[in-house]
Protein backbone atom coordinates (compact mmCIF):
# COMPACT_ATOMS: atom_id res chain seq x y z
CA UNK A 1 0.00 0.00 0.00
CA UNK A 2 1.05 3.56 -0.33
CA UNK A 3 1.54 3.87 3.51
CA UNK A 4 4.18 1.33 3.46
CA UNK A 5 5.57 2.25 0.70
CA UNK A 6 6.22 5.62 2.24
CA UNK A 7 7.20 4.37 5.76
CA UNK A 8 9.76 2.28 3.54
CA UNK A 9 10.97 5.49 1.93
CA UNK A 10 11.56 7.56 5.07
CA UNK A 11 13.44 4.55 6.58
CA UNK A 12 15.76 4.62 3.25
CA UNK A 13 16.33 8.58 3.55
CA UNK A 14 17.71 8.28 7.20
CA UNK A 15 19.71 4.71 5.97
CA UNK A 16 17.54 2.62 7.62
CA UNK A 17 17.57 -0.62 5.39
CA UNK A 18 15.94 -3.14 7.35
CA UNK A 19 12.34 -3.33 8.46
CA UNK A 20 10.35 -5.84 10.63
CA UNK A 21 7.12 -6.55 8.84
CA UNK A 22 5.31 -9.15 11.26
CA UNK A 23 7.47 -12.20 11.27
CA UNK A 24 9.24 -11.15 7.47
CA UNK A 25 11.84 -8.56 7.27
CA UNK A 26 11.84 -6.47 4.86
CA UNK A 27 15.64 -5.64 3.05
CA UNK A 28 15.81 -2.65 0.65
CA UNK A 29 18.98 -2.63 -1.27
CA UNK A 30 21.20 0.73 -0.46
CA UNK A 31 22.73 0.34 -3.84
CA UNK A 32 26.33 1.22 -1.97
CA UNK A 33 28.11 -0.05 0.26
CA UNK A 34 27.91 0.39 3.57
CA UNK A 35 30.49 -1.46 5.61
CA UNK A 36 29.27 -0.96 9.54
CA UNK A 37 26.08 -2.43 8.90
CA UNK A 38 27.93 -5.80 7.98
CA UNK A 39 30.97 -5.50 10.70
CA UNK A 40 32.20 -8.62 12.73
CA UNK A 41 31.55 -6.03 15.59
CA UNK A 42 27.70 -6.03 14.60
CA UNK A 43 27.45 -9.89 14.36
CA UNK A 44 28.82 -10.57 17.57
CA UNK A 45 26.38 -7.63 18.98
CA UNK A 46 23.47 -9.57 17.67
CA UNK A 47 24.81 -13.29 18.25
CA UNK A 48 25.73 -12.08 22.27
CA UNK A 49 22.65 -10.78 23.31
CA UNK A 50 19.87 -11.47 25.53
CA UNK A 51 16.85 -10.63 23.77
CA UNK A 52 16.74 -10.07 20.11
CA UNK A 53 14.28 -7.62 20.25
CA UNK A 54 16.40 -4.99 22.19
CA UNK A 55 18.42 -4.92 18.67
CA UNK A 56 17.18 -2.93 15.35
CA UNK A 57 15.45 -5.25 12.40
CA UNK A 58 18.88 -6.81 10.76
CA UNK A 59 19.53 -9.49 8.74
CA UNK A 60 21.45 -10.61 11.45
CA UNK A 61 18.65 -11.21 13.72
CA UNK A 62 17.13 -13.39 11.24
CA UNK A 63 20.16 -15.53 11.01
CA UNK A 64 20.80 -15.31 15.19
CA UNK A 65 17.18 -16.14 15.49
CA UNK A 66 17.06 -19.23 13.10
CA UNK A 67 20.30 -20.13 14.78
CA UNK A 68 19.01 -20.01 18.48
CA UNK A 69 16.13 -22.21 17.21
CA UNK A 70 18.36 -25.11 16.21
CA UNK A 71 19.99 -24.86 19.34
CA UNK A 72 17.61 -25.08 21.60
CA UNK A 73 15.65 -27.44 19.70
CA UNK A 74 14.76 -31.24 21.10
CA UNK A 75 14.55 -33.19 19.15
CA UNK A 76 16.73 -30.72 16.24
CA UNK A 77 14.23 -28.79 14.37
CA UNK A 78 15.11 -27.72 10.71
CA UNK A 79 15.26 -23.97 9.99
CA UNK A 80 14.52 -22.04 6.77
CA UNK A 81 14.91 -18.57 5.83
CA UNK A 82 13.58 -17.50 2.14
CA UNK A 83 15.13 -14.72 0.46
CA UNK A 84 13.26 -13.37 -2.01
CA UNK A 85 12.97 -10.18 -4.37
CA UNK A 86 13.28 -9.04 -8.20
CA UNK A 87 16.71 -9.13 -9.89
CA UNK A 88 18.88 -6.66 -8.43
CA UNK A 89 17.43 -6.83 -5.14
CA UNK A 90 20.24 -8.04 -3.21
CA UNK A 91 19.69 -11.91 -3.00
CA UNK A 92 22.72 -13.15 -3.64
CA UNK A 93 24.52 -10.26 -0.68
CA UNK A 94 22.11 -11.47 1.81
CA UNK A 95 22.35 -14.55 1.52
CA UNK A 96 26.05 -14.18 1.77
CA UNK A 97 25.79 -11.86 4.87
CA UNK A 98 23.34 -15.24 6.37
CA UNK A 99 26.32 -17.72 5.62
CA UNK A 100 29.54 -15.29 6.93
CA UNK A 101 27.35 -15.18 9.77
CA UNK A 102 26.82 -18.50 10.44
CA UNK A 103 30.72 -19.39 9.71
CA UNK A 104 31.18 -16.60 12.06
CA UNK A 105 28.92 -17.62 15.02
CA UNK A 106 29.97 -21.11 14.57
CA UNK A 107 33.98 -20.53 14.41
CA UNK A 108 33.37 -18.40 17.99
CA UNK A 109 31.14 -21.10 19.92
CA UNK A 110 32.57 -23.06 22.26
CA UNK A 111 33.17 -26.34 20.99
CA UNK A 112 32.44 -28.81 23.84
CA UNK A 113 35.19 -31.23 24.81
CA UNK A 114 35.32 -34.91 23.43
CA UNK A 115 33.33 -33.54 20.49
CA UNK A 116 33.94 -34.77 16.83
CA UNK A 117 34.12 -31.48 14.51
Amino acid sequence: TTTVLKCLQARYAIDVFYTKAGCSLVAINPFRPVQSLYSQELMKEYHTVDSLQELKPHIFTVAEESYRNVQSQIPLVNQSIIVSGESGAGKTWTSRCLMKFYATVAASSDIPEGSIT
